[in-house]
């Protein structure tokens, strides 16, 4: 099971949620399972702690907040070049929404009502990914049809412009490119990018899927995603019109 402690400290989370209720109720599951937990009310206290507080390790915030939303703490984060983890908790759950808060910045969602077990899974999933990330060689490329991912440096390009990419758009982009053009299963590309194959993640990859595929195509790139069936998808050469 993976550790709730990094070296001889526990892992830091920032529960930010309105619902004093479900707040008190995640942050003793959270404290059960090991995690130290900060928690804030509504926006402002949230951002006071990024601040003036040690950085957390993960951020669990709620979509709706008396003084803001999520998605607008999340993006303000990153524009402050603020890069922990972020899963988001709401209860919207159609795609623009989703799409609204991938662009945001937040690293995953969970849709209420959920349980703390899953909960508790994409925590582990954030943070496996983000301590125990394989190392990867200087420079280490992968090319195709004029689009690269710079694993190193953690960048992509399409025929010689930056690419700008979500960090999960950049992992989801670079799984479909390690089988090179051949449909790649949900359960596999769930578990290379979230580590999170048990789970049943069609509307998760479809809307990661559609907006990186909006950036390919606003790019005019030779390259698009498609849906194979099955929940499975590929990256396949683009057909041109005559």
């Amino acid at each position: 099971m993976l550790s709730t402690t990094t070296a001889d400290s526990p892992i830091q989370v920032l529960l930010v949620d309105d619902d004093p209720r479900l707040r008190t109720l995640l942050q003793d599951e959270l404290e059960d399972e090991g995690y130290q937990v900060s928690t804030a009310a509504d926006a402002a206290g949230a951002w006071d702690q990024l601040n003036h507080c040690s950085p957390p390790d993960l951020l669990v915030l709620d979509w709706s907040l008396p003084d803001g939303s999520g998605p607008e703490v999340c993006q303000r984060m990153r524009e402050a070049g603020i890069t922990v983890p972020v899963l988001m908790l709401t209860g919207h759950d159609d795609v623009t929404d989703r799409v609204l808060a991938l662009d945001a910045g937040v690293d995953d969602y969970l849709v209420k009502p959920f349980s703390v077990e899953e909960l508790l899974a994409r925590l582990r999933a954030l943070q496996r990914r983000r301590w125990e990330a394989e190392p990867v060689e200087p420079d280490q490329l992968l090319q195709l049809a004029g689009l690269e991912l710079n694993l190193t440096a953690g960048s992509a390009s399409l025929d010689g412009t930056p690419l700008p990419l979500l960090q999960k758009e950049f992992e989801l982009l670079q799984a479909l490119m390690r089988v090179d053009q051949q449909a790649c299963g949900q359960a596999d590309l769930l578990a290379a990018v979230w580590g999170l194959a048990e789970f049943d993640g069609h509307a998760l990859l479809e809307v990661y899927a559609e907006s990186l595929q909006g950036k390919l195509r606003t790019s005019q790139g030779a390259l698009q995603i498609e849906a194979c069936g099955d929940g499975a998808w590929r990256l396949a050469r683009r057909v041109l019109a005559p």
